[in-house]
């Protein structure tokens, strides 16, 4: 499995995140960011993640636990208050894609956030997140990840 992952991810053409460079996932996440709060989660989270993924968010026979759930998850740039760097990584062909967001929590604690984007009718869809809160010695991670990687 850990071979297929490394062949798979050998196929993928690395890009960093850097001034005057096209970033199509980091501005997918920018404008989650930006049009998706808390009032709104449920009305415009599902123009940002799969429907998958949103399925597979609703673990619960309790409605409540559900509504909480995604709304952790339709809110979860709320948790990174200030970026250190990105990276980002796109499928030859441009199917999916990672993005991997480095920076600091509100209590100003280092965290990792890997994103897996799939394209979806020229639109970049969340499809699974994966966040590792970091210790101060940790380093953040210098290239782009993505989810199944990190974990």
């Amino acid at each position: 499995m850990r071979m297929l992952l490394s062949f798979f991810f050998s196929l993928l053409v690395v890009t960093g995140s850097y001034a005057g460079q096209p970033s199509p996932l980091l501005d997918a996440f920018d404008k989650f960011s930006l049009e998706v709060n808390e009032n709104n989660a449920f009305e415009r989270g599902p123009s940002f993640f799969t429907k998958g993924f949103i399925e597979e968010a609703q673990f619960s026979k309790n409605p409540d636990v559900n509504k909480k759930s995604l709304l952790r998850l339709y809110t979860m740039h709320e948790m990174l208050k200030k970026r250190e760097n990105t990276f980002e990584m796109m499928e030859k062909g441009g199917a999916s894609g990672c993005l991997t967001i480095n920076g600091y929590s509100s209590a100003d604690e280092p965290l990792s956030m890997f994103i897996l984007y799939k394209n979806s009718e020229s639109h970049w869809l969340i499809n699974q997140v994966h966040v590792d809160f970091l210790n101060e010695g940790d380093a953040f991670t210098d290239h782009a990840q993505c989810p199944q990687e990190a974990m």
